[in-house]
């Protein structure tokens, strides 16, 4: 074996050409390595440098139908997330003062909330839609 290693070392010696395509596929190679090693270990091995770091949150909306796949968050849309949660944290805070030992953590509770939520907005859907079903769409279409 170590008459096959002398081998290959002499026969690298003798084709420079040889040696340095080695050689630099080994460079590279490992410079690679290093990179995808540095990017993935900041990005995903080590916590992020904030307070609370598991608590960030990043907000965006697909609007597919005119071509944007990652756009922004409407002012309306963060109004109606932050008037949601509100209403959602008042009424856990109802809950739990009404109920003794009762707290948002509570799976009856959760589920309370989030059916109130959703009975919410499923009227605020059906009134608009009611209306729009009473009005002949040539009308509509004409007005505007």
């Amino acid at each position: 074996m170590l008459k096959d290693l002398r081998y290959g070392i002499r026969s690298l010696l003798k084709r420079p050409g040889l040696t340095a395509v080695a050689l630099v596929t080994l460079a590279l190679g490992i410079g690679v390595n290093t990179a995808i090693f540095s990017a993935v270990d900041s990005v995903l091995l080590r916590p992020l440098p904030f307070k609370d770091a598991d608590r960030v949150v990043a907000i965006w909306e697909h609007t597919l139908r005119i071509g944007i796949a990652r756009n922004e968050v409407a002012p309306l849309t963060i109004a109606g997330l932050v008037i949601g949660i509100a209403i959602g944290l008042a009424v856990t805070r109802l809950m739990t003062d009404l109920l003794f030992g009762v707290t948002a953590t509570d799976a009856v509770t959760f589920l309370s909330v989030g059916g109130l939520l959703v009975l919410v907005a499923l009227l605020a859907c059906y009134i608009p839609a009611r209306r729009a079903t009473r009005i002949d769409p040539l009308v509509a279409l004409r007005y505007e």
